[in-house]
């Protein structure tokens, strides 16, 4: 995700989001911690923060919508991202990103 960060489109924003990805062998969900904070973006694989946002998914949709081959608002529309904490930081958080378009 640091990859594809927007600096410029996430200006004047801080926030810390946990991605709860599902879709493992054993039924539970990988946690991490999304931090945007003085124009950088930082992933860790451990949740310290108080989260803003939680977002919950399973893998494949993950993957399909850091790719750029799903639509997060469409994603959450169909059920299939959860979305708990601050909406208004749900609907701007894609746009901080410049996901590859296939």
């Amino acid at each position: 995700m640091p990859d594809v960060f927007r600096p410029d489109r996430a200006a004047g924003h801080t926030a810390v989001v946990h991605w709860r990805v599902g879709g493992r062998a054993d039924g539970g969900l990988d946690v991490y911690e999304l931090v945007i904070a003085d124009g950088a973006c930082s992933v860790s694989p451990t949740a310290d923060g108080q989260p803003q946002l939680v977002l919950t998914l399973d893998a494949v949709d993950f993957l399909r919508m850091l790719t750029g081959n799903a639509n997060a608002v469409a994603l959450v529309m169909r059920g299939r991202l959860r979305s708990k904490g601050d909406l208004v930081l749900t609907a701007k958080l894609p746009g901080f990103f410049e996901p590859p378009r296939p």
